[in-house]
């Protein structure tokens, strides 16, 4: 008798209601239950995803505080340089300042005897004090080209 039901036309939509309700009640346990599974089986990787990313976080921090410190110290030895070239350079006005006031002594004393070796002695020591300033500008080049060399090596790639 109930196959007799289900050739009536009137519980066709009864029956349809039915079915359409049991298919989404299967599909929602079946997605559900997918999702369970996939997060039972899933979980491990992404807790050594999440591992990974944060380790590479911290590599990427740490090269660019290593890279700030750098920067910082490169910027320190610049200012440090340009206070030692600023320091040679008084110096060397200074010498020619004197040097200046020597000559025009000199100038007034052309015919004493004694003016002339003065004279050549300030002269040799403008020569010498030019020379030792050549060797200090030859010590800086060097060293600049030095820290140089050093602070592109270190400089991160």
């Amino acid at each position: 008798m109930s196959f007799l039901k289900w050739l009536n036309p009137f519980e066709w939509s009864a029956l349809a209601v039915r079915i359409v309700g049991a298919l989404l009640l299967l599909g929602v346990l079946a997605w559900w239950l997918n999702s369970k599974l996939e997060n039972h089986y899933t979980a491990e990787i992404k807790a050594e995803t999440q591992a990974a990313t944060d380790k590479a976080t911290a590599a990427v921090t740490a090269r660019q505080l290593d890279n700030e410190q750098n920067r910082t110290k490169a910027l320190d030895a610049k200012v440090k340089k340009l206070e030692a070239v600023a320091a040679n350079t008084k110096r060397v006005a200074d010498a020619d300042n004197r040097l200046s006031d020597a000559l025009r002594a000199s100038a007034t004393a052309k015919t004493e005897i004694s003016a002339c070796v003065q004279r050549a002695d300030t002269l040799d020591i403008v020569q010498q004090t030019i020379r030792g300033f050549a060797a200090r500008v030859v010590q800086e080049c060097d060293r600049h080209v030095a820290d140089k060399v050093e602070l592109t090596e270190a400089w991160a790639k």
